[in-house]
């Protein structure tokens, strides 16, 4: 990819999974290890792990595309859920959970069900998967918050299961019990 900057070209390349773990700074003690990356995940936005080890990924493939936003609020974003079948510590399955979704930047596994919420609205969805084939066939309301609009930037994202048995999002003063 070129990118021109005051009239001058550089030359930007992507870096493989392998060389961006390089540049960790990593305490003594700890590693770090990939287990997705491209083809099998396609522009992250949230990554969550249900009591099973299974990766559940929001992919926001609609944002930021261009520079204007275009088409950003599409839904066509979605949940894809990754498993390690060969017990070889990375993902090696992918099923897309849910899909045509709007920026989903909300994901939570509880039980059988995992909660969703999507850009402009509060509102957060039960996705359940009936048949267990790992694509959700049930979308039930779980919490009603309404309607949200605004920059999407400033929208509440994550939902934290914290020690206190409350579930808290990233930037709100209401939480969920």
């Amino acid at each position: 990819m070129k990118i021109v900057e005051g009239g001058q070209k550089h030359e930007a390349r992507v870096r493989t999974p392998e060389e961006s773990l390089a540049e960790f700074d990593v305490r003594d003690g700890y590693q770090v290890e990939v287990v997705a990356a491209e083809p099998l995940v396609d522009q992250p936005g949230v990554v969550v792990w249900d009591g099973n080890g299974r990766m559940y990924v929001a992919e926001l493939s609609t944002y930021m595309n261009d520079i204007k936003g275009t088409d950003q609020l599409t839904n066509r974003s979605q949940v894809v859920r990754l498993e390690d079948t060969d017990g070889d510590g990375r993902m090696d399955k992918r099923i897309v959970f849910a899909k045509d979704l709007k920026l989903p930047r909300i994901i939570l596994p509880l039980d059988d069900r995992v909660l969703i919420g999507e850009t402009d609205t509060n509102d957060i969805y039960a996705y359940r998967d009936t048949n267990e084939d790992g694509v959700a066939d049930e979308k039930e309301l779980w919490w009603e918050g309404g309607k949200r609009g605004g920059n999407l930037e400033h929208q509440h994202s994550g939902l934290i299961w914290a020690m206190d048995n409350y579930i808290y999002t990233t930037r709100s003063i209401w939480r969920l019990r």
